[in-house]
């Protein structure tokens, strides 16, 4: 099991943003693990990064595609379907062999 915090930085209005998570450690050749996103709070664009959770706003949701051994594309969306703009933070866990 491998875990970490990322963020996605969007500096204009988008239904859908993207970025790219690489595990601290591969997992074994040909292991695709199981990927859980969980979203952590919302922040300006021009915000810097910060490790503490951010509760002020509970609207997206994160998850994880084009998973490999290696790493995952986690992809952001707010539930409602308005723009995304600003900063979200997420949390991810990675389970499989390593």
């Amino acid at each position: 099991m491998q875990y970490g915090r990322a963020r996605v930085r969007v500096p204009t209005d988008t239904v859908e943003a993207t970025t790219s998570v690489t595990f601290p450690k591969e997992f074994e050749n040909g292991m695709i693990p199981t990927i859980i996103c969980t979203y952590n709070g919302y922040g300006n664009a021009s915000d810097p990064w910060s490790d503490t959770p951010n509760p002020s706003w509970a609207g997206a949701t994160f998850g994880a595609v084009g998973v490999t051994n290696s790493g995952f594309t986690a992809r952001c969306r707010r539930f409602d379907g308005a723009m995304l703009r600003g900063v979200y933070y997420f949390s991810w866990v990675a389970i499989g062999a390593a």
